[in-house]
Formats: structure tokens, C-alpha cells, sequence
């Protein structure tokens, strides 16, 4: 399974309160979102049972924080310094 080409998909689940304070929490030590922290331990029970392979690895970034190639800037449609009418 090639986790890389598979998107996130949004489901809707009713946990207990406790339970959603405590992935909460756990995130926060962890410095992530309660999302990423309950994947990755959804993932690791999964390898542990073995339902995943060990190599799973989890869908990385997908919110459009791809790097871009700068544009470049037009320059020469300005004047530069020292090319002004007054410089002659």
C-alpha cells in the first residue's frame, strides 16, 4: 500500500469527551495538531497488529505548502540609479 499516492479523506467519529481531551493534550506535548498526533498512532496500532506494512508511511503535507520556483523580477522596464536624465 503506497501511502503517498492515497489523499486524506474527512470521516466524522463520536468519541468520548475524555478521549478528545486526551489526544488533545498528548498533541500539545507533542507540539502537533490532534489530527497528525491520532494518525500516527491509528498507524502505529496498525503496523503492531500487522493490518499495515512496516514501511507505511503517512500522507505528508497536503495543504498547499509546496515549495514554488520564484518568479523572477522584471527589472527592465525601470530606471536605475545613475541612468536618469539628470545624470548626464
Amino acid at each position: 500500500m503506497n501511502s503517498v499516492a492515497m489523499p486524506r479523506k474527512n470521516a466524522t467519529y463520536r468519541l468520548d469527551d475524555r478521549l478528545i481531551s486526551l489526544i488533545s493534550d498528548k498533541a500539545q506535548e507533542q507540539n502537533t495538531s490532534a489530527n497528525r498526533w491520532l494518525e500516527n498512532k491509528l498507524i502505529e496500532f496498525f503496523r503492531l497488529s500487522e493490518d499495515l506494512p512496516q514501511g507505511f508511511k503517512p500522507v505528508g503535507e497536503t495543504r498547499g505548502k509546496h515549495e514554488r520556483t520564484p518568479k523572477p523580477i522584471d527589472v527592465s522596464g525601470g530606471e536605475s540609479i545613475g541612468e536618469g536624465p539628470d545624470d548626464e
